[in-house]
């Protein structure tokens, strides 16, 4: 997982997608140059690099164009969450164009792991929580008075998108497939696997943290009566043999987690 910029306050959008691209792109080559005992590479790509209107469940054969399309018009006037979705389908891309040019040359195959929101307790060490990144972050604030209460989106255990990685290195996989004949019909797809990606509102996070502890801002529970919508992660279970957490035992472990650092009172 090559450090990239995960913000939503970029101006040239190229601030966000030549960090990812070229980090993956120098990691491929460097595998490439001096990997010869190198049997597969996972990268963490993200759910964003396949969000894209429809009205079935998105899949692993879907890929956020709209975006991409969106920065090449307009540039630095493009939003800035389609910035970011941009930097994420090219560097994603980045890493199979990669593989179809080298594939004769070299002895590995490349898996990419698609989790949306990524949401769970904290491994890494913070002095509090104005130090947590933009993902977790968004959660801590969901249960304090500065957190936004609607809105909502995907969302994946941080404990489950590791263990996936793990699968994703030892499990047998299907055969590689250039992307160029990615064919939906004849199931011809490369590597690539949507962790999590159920949908969710910070309501339901609320709601969740409820059924333990009243103490928390109780917004308006059971008001929600649509969600975003689910992304299809079947192949991750089928074929990784993924398994995933639910939102109340994400939400119990977090606050857990929180607690024993001091920062809330469960």
């Amino acid at each position: 997982h090559t450090a990239a910029p995960f913000h939503f306050a970029a101006n040239d959008p190229a601030e966000l997608s030549e960090p990812s691209v070229k980090g993956t792109a120098g990691m491929l080559e460097s595998a490439r140059k001096h990997g010869s005992a190198v049997k597969r590479i996972v990268t963490i790509s993200s759910a964003v690099a396949i969000m894209t209107p429809k009205d079935t469940p998105l899949d692993e054969y879907d890929w956020n164009n709209g975006a991409v399309q969106a920065v090449a018009e307009k540039g630095a006037a493009a939003g800035n969450f389609d910035k970011y979705c941009n930097s994420k389908v090219l560097a994603e891309r980045a890493a199979w164009e990669f593989l179809d040019k080298y594939r004769d040359e070299v002895g590995w195959d490349v898996v990419a792991l698609n989790p949306p929101l990524i949401l769970g307790p904290v491994l890494h060490e913070v002095s509090g929580p104005s130090e947590l990144n933009t993902s977790t972050k968004m959660m801590f604030n969901a249960f304090t008075t500065e957190g936004s209460k609607t809105g909502g989106g995907q969302w994946a255990n941080v404990k489950d998108v590791g263990r996936a990685h793990l699968l994703a290195i030892t499990r047998e996989l299907p055969p590689y497939v250039p992307l160029s004949a990615v064919n939906k019909a004849e199931g011809k797809n490369v590597n690539r696997f949507i962790l999590g990606g159920l949908g969710y509102t910070w309501q339901d996070m609320l709601d969740a943290a409820l059924a333990s502890a009243t103490h928390y801002q109780k917004g308006a529970i059971g008001s929600i009566t649509s969600r975003p919508r689910d992304m299809d992660n079947t192949r991750a279970q089928e074929v990784l043999g993924t398994k995933f957490t639910s939102i109340q035992d994400t939400v119990k472990e977090t606050l857990e987690d929180y607690e024993a650092k001091g920062w809330v009172k469960v």
